[in-house]
């Protein structure tokens, strides 16, 4: 955008800053005040026309987008563009704006939403995961076993040549449990550790499959070199030592059932909310490509970078970490707008009853419930945090009733462990 400064403007501005400066300027040879127009203009006179130029930028940029009802998203760059032979004063602005769009509904897109309802044989699923969680690994004076788990050590060579460390890469592996051991370096690489005792050295040779991940690797003979460091038997917690772990009051049954089912439901409801709110999000965005400004995403791309490096005690790495989040911050700055646009639109109000109950809610997994809920509305940014909780949850209910929705029965920890190992895939890519 360019903007002409009138010539009649500008030297009027100019004349009564110059009078500002004659009450206090300094010269060398005249008192303060004293100094005659024609020393001052030649002492001042640059840096009073280049004051003036900023002052009326500031004023002039201030009308002209308000005239073309433009909305910048940064501050503009600003190249004067001006010729003292014939007295213009101009400056080109240089500025990205807000994006202006008709918020598009999500319908046709389909959502699909678990059906579950937690009944007692899920409580004594969970059950005995909270005993697998709280399981001991005694060390036995004994050669390996199916059930046992092995710590041991182990280099791997590919034609003499170690394919992962020159160090001994170490393991921790539950024989027989395929499912337990993700990180094995090869198929069959468990089969070979039975019947192994503490202390125990055991070399094998193996061959990579044809189609493994790592096509380096693919199709070729491995020497593994394995050393045993123990050997350990899982022992599980009975029901009564797990309710007293668990700490419940009374250490009655019917107690600790009830408290874990509770604490299913309440982490089935996080859980689906989590899971419609990522397939909404992204339904939205798919029926919304708008266009953000690249500024914008720079400086989200910086607030995750620097993020990342203050949790990760990174130094001096925020410039090559930037480029990592990119995408990730061009998603949320879109979604940003699509969703303060949908805020407008269906007019989300958080209103005080749903405020209060959503404070409730998250009270329910702290020990002193009454402590956070007096934190949150004696602390503004908490209560602002929850504002928009309350609001986005609106939101999302509001663009759910067009979109399609898939309902599908499920198990309660069938569908958390299909989550969990999405989420791991993800990070993986």
């Amino acid at each position: 955008m360019i903007v002409e400064l009138g010539t009649e403007e500008f030297d009027t501005a100019v004349e009564k800053r110059t009078q500002e400066y004659m009450r206090n300027a300094r010269v060398a040879g005249f008192r303060p005040g004293k100094v005659p127009l024609s020393v001052l203009r030649k002492h001042y006179g640059k840096q009073i026309r280049h004051e003036v130029f900023e002052d009326l930028v500031d004023s002039t940029f201030i009308s002209a987008i308000k005239e073309h009802e433009l909305h910048p998203a940064a501050p503009p760059v600003i190249e004067p563009d001006i010729d003292l032979e014939i007295n213009r004063y101009a400056y080109k602005a240089i500025f990205e704006i807000l994006p202006e769009f008709e918020l598009q509904s999500i319908q046709g897109h389909k959502i699909k939403r678990p059906l579950i309802e937690i009944n007692e044989n899920d409580v004594d699923d969970m059950i005995e995961r909270l005993r697998q969680r709280d399981a001991e690994f005694s060390p036995v004076d004994r050669p390996s076993a199916d059930g046992d788990w092995i710590a041991a050590k182990y280099i791997g060579t590919v034609d003499g040549q170690p394919f992962q460390d020159d160090k001994a890469v170490p393991i921790f592996i539950n024989l027989g449990n395929e499912k337990e051991n993700p990180n094995v370096p090869c198929p069959g690489f468990e089969s070979h550790l039975f019947n192994l005792s503490t202390d125990q050295e055991h070399e094998f040779d193996l061959r990579f499959p044809d189609d493994y991940k790592d096509s380096t690797l693919a199709g070729k003979d491995v020497h593994f070199k394995v050393e045993v460091e123990s050997v350990r038997e899982k022992t599980l917690p009975s029901l009564e030592e797990l309710i007293d772990n668990m700490g419940v009051t009374d250490g009655e049954i019917s107690t600790f059932r009830a408290e874990v089912h509770t604490n299913m439901q309440r982490e089935l409801k996080k859980r689906i909310r989590s899971h419609l709110r990522s397939q909404v999000f992204d339904a939205l965005m798919q029926a919304n490509p708008i266009i953000v400004p690249k500024s914008l995403i720079e400086e989200e791309t910086q607030q995750i970078a620097a993020q990342w490096q203050s949790k990760w005690k990174i130094k001096n790495a925020l410039q090559s970490l930037q480029p990592l989040f990119i995408q990730t911050a061009e998603y949320r700055v879109r979604l940003g707008f699509l969703l303060q646009k949908a805020v407008k639109d269906f007019n989300a109000q958080a209103d005080e009853d749903s405020i209060r109950n959503k404070i409730e809610e998250l009270a329910e997994t702290y020990e002193e419930p009454d402590v956070f809920i007096k934190y949150c509305y004696e602390n503004v940014e908490q209560l602002g945090e929850i504002k928009a909780v309350v609001k986005e949850d609106l939101v999302i209910q509001r663009l759910l009733q067009d979109a399609e929705i898939e309902e599908e029965p499920t198990r309660f920890l069938q569908w958390i462990d299909a989550l969990e190992a999405k989420d791991s895939q993800a990070i993986v890519e």
